[in-house]
């Protein structure tokens, strides 16, 4: 798929200075010219996300991932693949932990003019000059493409970011003929056969029990979990009124 105009970018945490629009982040706050920057508030800790499923192209986040609650991460990131269009590429620059830890130990005298004390600790754990600005999950390069796999994504790629290399840019596809289901209950996928209860399966899945398997544990076939899948699910919450990518965003251009 080839970047085009018309296709619908988003960015996630962009904060005062987002790169795309709109944007979406943790709170409304200006920008450097005193206009709003943020286009609507959604909290990245509280599922689903408040985002129709399979609604952008490109999905943009900068030094936002690090500040989820490292218990939320995987879910965080299956709400992300959910909201991407099949074909649809998501770009994620966060922490690389693993490397500030090295770079911390080969500078015992701190750096940026700041002592060692200051200097690891604004590294590691953010400026913490509002609640929400701090990080709150430990992730290197191995973790992060573990997780973002987990999530159902696709042709990861890595490269070390900032000037100090201590820092990801993970980038990822959720390809073309993926099934929604697929991204949020993959794993569920993967345990057919191996005698998951199906009761079990649909509180998984956030639908009643049926009267016809209460006490049953027989293996839950396929075709079973994709007729539950397709019945009774869960209506999507509506999106937030936003307006149409009018140019092709950096980071989609060049996209296949």
């Amino acid at each position: 798929m080839k970047s085009k105009a018309t296709d619908r970018c988003c960015e996630l945490g962009g904060g005062a200075n987002p790169q795309v629009r709109p944007n979406f982040d943790v709170r409304m706050v200006a920008g450097p010219d005193g206009q709003q920057a943020v286009d609507a508030v959604i909290d990245f800790n509280v599922y689903p996300l408040p985002l129709q499923s399979e609604e952008w192209d490109g999905i943009f986040s900068q030094y936002a991932l690090e500040h989820i609650s490292w218990r939320n991460i995987p879910q965080f990131l299956k709400e992300v693949y959910r909201i991407t269009k099949p074909g649809g590429k998501v770009v994620f620059i966060t922490a690389n932990t693993e490397a500030q830890i090295n770079w911390a130990a080969s500078h015992p005298e701190g750096w940026d003019n700041q002592d060692f004390y200051t200097s690891i600790s604004q590294l590691l754990f953010g400026d913490n000059d509002y609640p929400e600005n701090t990080h709150r999950v430990v992730f290197s390069p191995e973790v992060l493409k573990r997780l973002f796999e987990q999530a159902g994504f696709e042709q990861l790629k890595l490269t070390p970011y900032g000037a100090r290399d201590t820092d990801v840019c993970v980038e990822a596809v959720r390809a073309v003929g993926s099934g929604g289901a697929g991204q949020t209950y993959g794993s569920l996928l993967k345990d057919v056969g191996h005698g998951i209860d199906k009761n079990a399966l649909r509180k998984l899945l956030g639908l009643a029990p049926l009267p016809e398997f209460a006490g049953q544990n027989a293996p839950v076939s396929a075709e079973q979990i994709a007729e539950l899948l397709g019945v009774g699910a869960a209506p999507q919450p509506q999106a937030p009124v936003v307006t149409t990518q009018e140019k092709v965003p950096f980071f989609l251009q060049g996209r296949k």
